[in-house]
């Protein structure tokens, strides 16, 4: 694949600017137009919108013409405030289209852009380098494993869709086996249980509860009973009184000893009339002051005998359970031997599975190991190395490229060279090769380049 023309237009800082015959080697803004106008995105892959373009003019369009196996091919991509078009020669056509051509926009981007492999994120990386990896004849790793193993794998097409299934198989065998393990603890622990003194404690919970039931409140206090005869009398006293003032006060004397008499008479029962009135008021209150006290104590009691009975009927609730869950166990303890049984076959059944995961965890082990080697033969100073990794239980492969036996602080050449590495090895195993494009800026650091 070669890069024949550009033309820009209104993009950036290019009015109307023309390259011929492309030299692979430009500033950083001709570039970012070349994989927008291809894949639609800056240096980091990221997808630009409209809103990301200053108008300065009625449209940007930059066109892009390419030798792709000895057929030139022309990419154009515009866009103005109203409408955005992208042609593959003179025609309509989508980004997909367009990716049918170029490929993923990843691999296109590391081997384009210098600088943007080892800035994707490290599962971005390891699908790039795996889809450069040369494909390996499975029978050359076959002959290196053990007849079983062998037979396992090749009685099956797909071998990796095949793990997929045994590892799904053995997480519901695991499942299974934890259900059946706590089944076993529970009838275990529940045989145990000391089941006549759980009817003992029950049955003095419940004599418990009954007479908790039949407590009645605090009794009405003494002086209250008192007190109110009191104010019966005092009631009956002053009503007497009070009729014989009335009896006096309409009796008129015609004499005048008789008249002054007849006042002070008047006044006497008047006086006994309020002090028996003052009595009564001061024992009245007395008395509300005391039913008030004694409906709290009415209420405070209520009150707790709701919650000790709640207890209680908590206890009695547990005790029920426990002593439900022991009959429960004692009619369940014949078919524990039974569950013994079928949790012995299911570890049998674990282990197998686990020998033949690993026996497909080996083989696609080697199969990555020839890979890599392979890869490795073609890099001069590159390599990628291969690790294995835990996650979730479950065996993975972690790659990792590395220039000149590191992989930080690169500098602008450094980075140019894993790109043409990553070109060879696309060249080699894919058949097909992306132009590294040479970043002229100053930059020495990764940092600085596509930032």
């Amino acid at each position: 694949m070669k890069l024949l023309r550009i033309v820009i237009k209104g993009y950036k800082n290019y009015v109307n600017h023309t390259v011929d015959h492309v030299p692979i080697a430009y500033s950083k803004e001709i570039c970012e137009a070349i994989v927008w106008a291809v894949k639609g995105c800056d240096l980091q892959g990221r997808t630009r919108t409209k809103k990301e373009f200053q108008w300065n003019t009625n449209e940007t369009c930059v066109e892009t013409t390419w030798m792709i196996r000895e057929i030139p091919v022309t990419i154009m991509r515009s866009v103005s405030p109203r409408k955005s078009h992208l042609k593959l020669d003179d025609s309509l056509v989508t980004q997909n289209d367009v990716d049918k051509l170029f490929g993923p926009s990843d691999l296109f981007l590391s081997i384009f852009v210098p600088g943007f492999f080892v800035q994707c994120s490290p599962k971005r990386q390891r699908a790039t380098l795996m889809s450069l990896l040369p494909k390996v004849d499975g029978a050359s790793v076959l002959q290196l494993m053990d007849p079983q193993q062998c037979e396992w794998i090749t009685n099956h097409s797909d071998p990796g869709a095949h793990l997929q299934d045994l590892r799904t198989v053995y997480q519901e065998w695991e499942e299974y086996t934890q259900d059946r393990q706590s089944q076993i603890k529970k009838l275990r622990v529940a045989s145990h249980l000391n089941n006549q003194d759980c009817i003992t404690e029950l049955a003095g919970l419940k004599d418990h509860l009954q007479t908790t039931v039949a407590k009645s409140g605090p009794s009405k206090p003494d002086c209250l009973m008192e007190w109110e005869e009191e104010l019966k009398e005092l009631g009956d006293r002053y009503r007497s009184e009070h009729a014989q003032w009335h009896k006096l006060y309409s009796w008129r004397p015609l004499q005048h000893q008789d008249m002054e008499k007849r006042i002070r008479v008047l006044q006497e029962k008047k006086k006994s009339c309020q002090d028996l009135l003052d009595a009564g008021n001061q024992l009245r209150k007395d008395i509300e002051r005391v039913r008030g006290q004694h409906g709290e104590d009415l209420a405070c009691f209520a009150k707790e005998k709701a919650e000790e009975i709640k207890h209680l009927e908590g206890e009695i609730h547990r005790l029920q359970s426990k002593q439900a869950m022991h009959e429960s166990a004692q009619r369940a303890q014949k078919k524990l031997p039974e569950l013994e049984e079928k949790l012995h076959e299911a570890h049998e059944e674990l282990a197998h599975l686990r020998i033949q995961i690993k026996a497909y965890e080996t083989y696609f082990w080697r199969v990555a190991e020839f890979q890599v080697s392979s890869a490795n033969k073609i890099m001069n100073l590159a390599e990628i190395k291969i690790q294995k990794r835990k996650l979730r239980g479950e065996t993975v492969f972690q790659y990792k490229l590395l220039y000149e036996g590191r992989d930080y602080d690169f500098t602008l050449s450094d980075l140019t060279q894993i790109s043409q590495e990553l070109s060879r090895l696309e060249q080699k195993h894919v058949g097909f090769q992306y132009p590294v494009f040479n970043l002229v800026e100053p930059a020495q650091h990764v940092k600085n380049i596509i930032a």
